[in-house]
């Protein structure tokens, strides 16, 4: 199939290179390490990078031998200053005790974390390990609307992934004590927790726009998101980057939950927002190339019906949150075009707003957001 030439820059969206190390020295480097914590005769004997995920952050997927130790696990380190990354930070110690956290307090499987390693000195910035879980991915290269396993599933086995991401957002939801949430808040700015959260995406677009043009569509989605403001429920850790693709699968039940990069504390619809916006966005490209995608996959009444049983609370104001997902998305898309352009894969669009991968779709629901999202 001759997919859409915007397919691309999506993918790198979402499975974006971002590393220029060298695999061979990073691996000399992290043997010293791991030599550090399991013992001197430790061996890496495989180190490879992601194939269709997990590239937000420089990852790699190792294999050790040793007497006490042995195992695969995956290492998780900022992208390096080169890189032309797609934020402009990236706090590993705040992943590192969401997931602790999440596996702590509730029951959505998550990696365990036996190290964080805060010394810069073996691979340039500090990195985290975690064990490698098993399971199989939903991919994004293609997206998983075009080819895979998910696909190819029955029926049956859609709803059971739906009610599986719906529950692993119900667990980590669960948690809502001020106490536990406080190191999780985007303190920046005043204001309620889903306040800070958007001036947080504010300045990242303002930090992304430092490369790039102003886009109006993205100026006028946060517009529009000041003059419509929802309803707030309470605050829940907030996982961030909620989707099927950042769940590891054991045939349909969720193996562990990846991709804290973006974890906070905010409503629960703002999970809930991103995830069906994903799909939504997925579906359209789908659709834009002549594939038939997964039309009654994550429907939006089957989805809010299953999560108010499961979290037993009302989803409000989900238009708003799928509005929001769409111009947070967007600050990526621009972000992504302009990492294309200054490596030299792409040139800039004559017109700003093309920058945004789904920009139809964003512009539909700025003027009706009701009948867009439906």
């Amino acid at each position: 199939m001759d997919h859409d030439r915007r397919l691309d820059p999506l993918n790198a969206a979402n499975g974006l290179r971002t590393s220029t190390r060298a695999l061979p020295e990073v691996r000399d480097r992290l043997q010293q390490w791991f030599q550090t914590v399991l013992g001197d005769g430790v061996q890496i004997t495989d180190i490879t990078t992601p194939s269709s995920a997990g590239f937000s952050s420089d990852t790699y997927l190792v294999t050790c031998a040793a007497e006490a130790g042995a195992g695969s696990y995956v290492v998780r380190l900022p992208p390096p200053a080169d890189a032309f990354a797609l934020f402009p930070t990236y706090d590993l110690d705040r992943q590192v005790r969401a997931m602790r956290l999440v596996e702590e307090r509730t029951s959505v499987p998550v990696p365990a974390v036996p190290w964080f390693e805060r010394d810069d000195s073996f691979l340039g910035s500090e990195f985290f390990v975690m064990r490698r879980s098993p399971g199989r991915a939903v991919p994004d290269d293609p997206p998983y609307t075009f080819a895979g396993w998910l696909l190819e599933a029955s029926a049956q086995d859609l709803v059971c992934v739906e009610q599986g991401c719906v529950d692993v957002l119900a667990g980590i939801h669960s948690i809502a004590d001020r106490e536990a949430l406080a190191p999780f808040r985007n303190t920046a700015t005043t204001g309620s927790a889903l306040r800070q959260h958007v001036d947080h995406h504010v300045a990242h677009y303002d930090w992304a726009v430092r490369a790039a043009r102003p886009v109006e569509l993205i100026e006028r989605g946060f517009d529009w998101l000041n003059s419509h403001w929802p309803s707030e429920g309470p605050d829940v850790l907030s996982w961030g980057d909620a989707r099927p693709a950042n769940i590891l699968w054991d045939d349909v039940a969720p193996a562990a939950v990846l991709d804290w990069e973006s974890v906070s504390v905010a409503p629960a619809e703002v999970d809930l927002g991103w995830m069906l916006f994903f799909h939504r966005m997925f579906q359209d490209i789908a659709e834009r190339n002549g594939a038939p995608g997964l039309p009654d996959f994550m429907v939006r009444d089957d989805i809010v019906g299953r999560y108010e049983a499961a979290a037993g609370t009302p989803v409000r104001d989900l238009d708003w949150y799928l509005t929001y997902a769409a111009v947070r998305q967007a600050v990526v898309s621009m972000r992504v075009v302009g990492r294309r352009a200054h490596f030299g894969e792409q040139t800039l669009p004559d017109d700003p707003n093309d920058m945004v991968f789904h920009r139809q779709l964003l512009e539909r629901a700025l003027r009706d957001p009701a009948t867009t999202w439906r």
